[in-house]
């Protein structure tokens, strides 16, 4: 078998790190660790069973229509950030200092993530056909699925051999919880990212707290990265809404 030369190799790791950098953009929310003050964090002040949840629509989980929303590192809460999302030809961009990801409606209502780009190297994964990240209406014990073809471009160049993605999603909490923007009741919505690529691989696991009527408010996630097999990454954070958005 003949062995992949040193630049074929270099050049694999480029196009794996960069697929991978941009599906990690443009995210507002990230992170694994509660944080004690209500101030600045997350706080579960109560967890029931989601028998008695609301169905949440498409936009509850992914919105579309325009907006500025402000998040924090609930972990070091002088991090902050700004996230524009805004109508396109194609449906809705959401953008932050990451980068920009852009999600599209389907004829089902359902919303899908169709790309996403890094704004450091402008890395971008395309999704074929868009990766489903919510259906036309979620409800209480179903188990939403989505699944898709990546195409890791960096540096305008494409991937020659593209990867996967799966992405399931389901409602598991109905909990009352404290953050900056105050004490409410949010539906908890857990999902778990898996992405495979030639040289490199992901999996996500994140839980959003979703305010029926204005979206995401709180985000929870622990992701591990794999490129080459032998880069490894784990990174884990919380990221909260704060006062301050557009509606």
């Amino acid at each position: 078998m003949k062995r992949p030369t040193r630049s074929a190799t270099a050049t694999a790791a480029t196009h794996a790190r960069g697929a991978l950098a941009a599906l990690l953009c443009a995210c507002a929310s990230t992170g694994c660790a509660s944080a004690p003050a209500p101030a600045t964090g997350l706080e579960v002040v109560e967890s029931r069973e989601p028998t008695g949840s609301p169905v949440l629509a498409a936009e509850d989980l992914e919105p579309q229509r325009p907006r500025t929303e402000r998040w924090c590192d609930a972990d070091d809460p002088r991090r902050t950030w700004t996230v524009r999302v805004e109508a396109t030809h194609e449906g809705a961009a959401r953008t932050d200092d990451r980068g920009t990801r852009v999600t599209v409606r389907g004829p089902d209502g359902g919303i899908g993530l169709l790309r996403q780009t890094d704004a450091t190297d402008a890395a971008e994964s395309r999704f074929t056909p868009p990766l489903s990240l919510a259906p036309a209406r979620l409800a209480p014990g179903e188990e939403h699925r989505g699944e898709s073809t990546v195409h890791a471009v960096t540096n305008g160049i494409g991937d020659r051999d593209p990867g996967n993605a799966m992405r399931t999603a389901r409602i598991a909490a109905l909990d009352r919880v404290r953050t900056p923007l105050g004490t409410f009741e949010a539906v908890r919505v857990d999902a778990l990212l898996v992405m495979k690529l030639p040289h490199a691989s992901l999996r996500r696991e994140t839980s959003t707290w979703v305010r029926p009527g204005t979206g995401p408010v709180a985000v929870r996630s622990d992701e591990r990265i794999l490129v080459m097999g032998v880069f490894p990454r784990n990174r884990a954070a919380t990221a909260v809404m704060v006062p301050g958005g557009t509606p």
